[in-house]
């Protein structure tokens, strides 16, 4: 059966306010997934994990799903089931889903309920023994501040982890027309990949904005560099790192 893990970035949400941001967390680990882990060389890509949403409440919308760790990749959410891909052999797989969420007054309220299971590419499910139980999502609605903007750290850390790749994005379309500010992006990517205790992104941002500064440009290959090797430089969660939630919130705007 396969097993796997979920957080909310938020277990509250303020009652009575539409269209609320709310992150998702599943990390499957492949210790319990035998049968359906990253298969050999061989054979790459015969299975995939998939994703099955049901009973999913009105109004509420998935955004975004992406694999956060451990590489980053942008999945189709638009899909149902919704296909997450290979599951690693040897690490955890941790996926990242982004939705938007109704209005509600104050109480517990079902989102929707999932399952995964492991398919072949034509999209059929090996066995009836390779897949989860359904779990419900669910989150309370509250009017009490204090509960309703608190966020988990693990979710935060993996989308602040996400957000350093749209920064990149974001400084090289800024670039033709402020290079300063472009490079302003840069360095608070690092700062961000820093206070992540993330070495690796922290230093092939500052090669890449020395470059930058050096050039007084935002060269193709550079960027074009900076971009894929972010993508595979995601470290996991490190409970010994913390943050207030106003230093999570200015950092990433959630």
């Amino acid at each position: 059966m396969l097993d796997f893990n979920i957080k909310l970035h938020r277990n509250y949400l303020p009652a009575d306010t539409e269209g609320q941001k709310l992150f998702i967390l599943f990390e499957i680990d492949s210790k319990n997934n035998d049968d359906c882990v990253k298969p050999a060389p061989q054979k790459l890509n015969s299975y995939k994990v998939i994703m099955n949403i049901t009973n999913i409440i009105k109004n509420m919308k998935i955004e975004r799903v992406s694999k956060v760790y451990p590489v980053q990749s942008e999945i189709d959410p638009s899909s149902n089931p919704i296909v997450l891909g290979d599951v690693e052999e040897e690490d955890s797989s941790i996926f990242l889903m982004e939705t938007s969420v109704p209005g509600n007054k104050q109480g517990k309220i079902s989102l929707f309920r999932v399952n995964l299971a492991c398919s072949r590419n034509d999209g059929s499910v090996i066995s009836d023994t390779i897949k989860s139980q359904d779990i419900e999502i669910s989150v309370e609605y509250s009017n009490y501040n204090a509960f309703a903007y608190r966020t988990d750290k693990e979710v935060m850390h993996y989308i602040q982890q996400r957000n350093i790749y749209s920064m990149i994005e974001q400084a090289e379309n800024e670039s033709a027309n402020n290079i300063n500010k472009a490079i302003k992006i840069l360095k608070s990517a690092m700062k961000t990949a820093a206070l992540l205790n993330n070495a690796s992104m922290t230093k092939i941002l500052g090669f890449a904005i020395k470059d930058i500064e050096d050039n007084n440009a935002f060269k193709e290959g550079t960027i074009k560099t900076l971009k894929s090797d972010i993508r595979t430089r995601t470290v996991k969660f490190d409970k010994n790192i913390i943050f207030t939630d106003e230093e999570i919130k200015k950092i990433t705007g959630v």
